[in-house]
């Protein structure tokens, strides 16, 4: 990692100019964290430093040099860390991935594989911090919808189902395709789907061939993890088989495991057909989502 004392973050970019800034931030964020632990509490604690790292970091989403630099400090912290500070660190990071706009880069390559490396240590820690809040009932800053996206875009980036992921908490369940026969665009309301669009027996085989494999890189595969989602841990998850299956078989298989039986059932909505306006042709709606900031 850098040294927060080093003169290269005056070389380094951040929203409003040079990121000579930034290490005092994140000496501010640990010293946040160490007092939080000390009450032993997850909650409570100033929420300002955050609010100074979004707008300097990650500012309406656009990143900067000196964003790179600091995630391999955040992950640190965040090993031995409050689960407060580890949800912060993880959605932070998540939403780096997902929408993260690069200005004023390139980053150096040789701070850029310190970045890459500590994304690795959150992925490993990531699936205990998503534990560790549904057994604690730590949802209430940021919903399951966001942590399954964070989750998922610190491992695949910016996906366009990742993207739309958040939106499905919260009520907006209207999502914008594109037919891919005419290219025409129009929007589908997931709640008004034509059930003759919808093989729900093949959507219930799907999530559940995903959730055995969610279950294996956990060693739990034959648990009801909507009863017990075990002990939350930082090991590395076996996850190599994940990629037989699609993002949104993932996506619902990690709603059903940490217990939201209904997000997963919205989610797998997107494994519907729809027929296009313009020219009638079906296609997966997953397979036709836009988006854009």
């Amino acid at each position: 990692m850098l040294s927060l004392d080093s003169p290269r973050w005056k070389e380094l970019r951040q929203a409003y100019g040079a990121a000579e800034e930034v290490p005092e931030l994140l000496r501010a964020m640990e010293k946040e964290d160490a007092q939080r632990v000390a009450m032993t509490t997850s909650g409570g604690g100033s929420k300002s430093v955050w609010g100074d790292i979004w707008s300097s970091l990650c500012h309406q989403y656009s990143v900067y040099t000196a964003t790179y630099v600091a995630v391999p400090h955040m992950v640190s912290v965040a090993e031995n860390g409050s689960l407060t500070l580890r949800l912060d660190v993880l959605v932070f990071c998540g939403t780096v991935q997902a929408f993260g706009k690069l200005e004023g880069g390139p980053v150096p390559a040789e701070l850029m594989a310190e970045y890459e490396a500590s994304l690795t240590k959150l992925v490993e820690m990531s699936r205990g911090i998503v534990s560790d809040a549904v057994r604690e009932g730590s949802l209430d800053q940021y919903p399951l919808t966001y942590l399954i996206q964070s989750l998922l875009a610190i491992r695949y980036g910016g996906d366009a189902t990742i993207c739309i992921l958040d939106r499905l908490g919260t009520g907006d369940d209207e999502i914008e395709v594109e037919c891919d026969e005419c290219g025409e665009s129009s929007y589908v309301d997931l709640q008004n789907i034509p059930e003759d669009m919808i093989d729900r027996d093949s959507m219930a085989q799907d999530l559940e061939e995903a959730m055995l494999l969610v279950g294996e890189s956990t060693g739990e595969s034959n648990r009801d993890f909507s009863e017990d989602i075990g002990e939350g841990s930082n090991s590395q998850a076996d996850e190599t088989r994940w990629s037989s299956v699609s993002i949104v078989q993932i996506a619902a298989a990690l709603a059903a495991t940490y217990g939201d039986k209904d997000l997963a059932g919205k989610i797998m909505l997107l494994r519907a057909d729809v027929a296009c306006p313009s020219c009638d042709h079906q296609f997966m709606i997953s397979d036709g989502i836009l988006w854009g900031i």
